[in-house]
């Protein structure tokens, strides 16, 4: 029994290089199956889109003619807990 048991532990092994699929293969199926899932709703794909320009837009509206002063000098920076 001990015999067979190391025998189907190595056809296991082997069994399973033989089925692991490649990171870049992966990666393409769960990219089709991405697009494929958008493609199916394209009103919401639309509006999830329409979404994110509307909140570019407000965040550029809300930031336009404002400069930026950089961090406080590090003496202050040091008062701080963080």
């Amino acid at each position: 029994m001990g015999e067979d048991d190391s025998a189907g532990t190595a056809s296991l092994a082997e069994e399973e290089k033989k089925r692991s699929s490649s990171f870049i293969l992966a990666l393409a199926m769960v990219i089709k199956r991405s697009v494929l899932q958008q493609v199916r709703d394209l009103s919401g794909l639309f509006l999830d889109n329409l979404l994110v320009y509307m909140a570019g837009l407000s965040l550029g509206m809300i930031f336009y003619n404002q400069y930026y002063i950089g961090p406080p000098p590090q003496p202050v920076c040091s008062l701080t807990i963080f």
